[in-house]
């Protein structure tokens, strides 16, 4: 298999809630892909396009287990996601729903 796409740079200790922070839009209607990175990168998801990768550093994914951290990468047809290392829970569940995230240290 060969994935090609655009490559966002993530650092390290990305978690469940930067990638779907659904408390800070409380009370609010939008789905997960309309505020996916919105504490990092607030317009991330007006650029981000289908088979577009995450590159990132060690710990992504950690934090609460919130399945919707998973699903909105699924959902906006991210390529893969290649990091230093994956949070167990996050790679778990990557897994489970058949979307690639791969741990590979640089």
């Amino acid at each position: 298999m060969i994935i090609r796409g655009r490559v966002w740079k993530f650092g390290d200790n990305v978690t469940t809630t930067d990638i779907n922070p659904g408390e800070m839009f409380r009370g609010r209607t939008h789905t997960a892909a309309e505020i996916v990175f919105a504490g990092l990168r607030p317009d991330w998801k007006d650029k981000v396009k289908p088979g577009d990768c995450i590159v990132a550093g060690k710990n992504f994914g950690f934090g609460s287990h919130r399945s919707g951290a998973n699903d909105v990468m699924k959902d906006l047809k991210i390529g893969c996601i290649v990091a230093d290392s994956v949070a167990r829970i996050y790679y778990r569940t990557a897994i489970s729903i058949g979307f690639p995230a791969f741990p590979c240290r640089a």
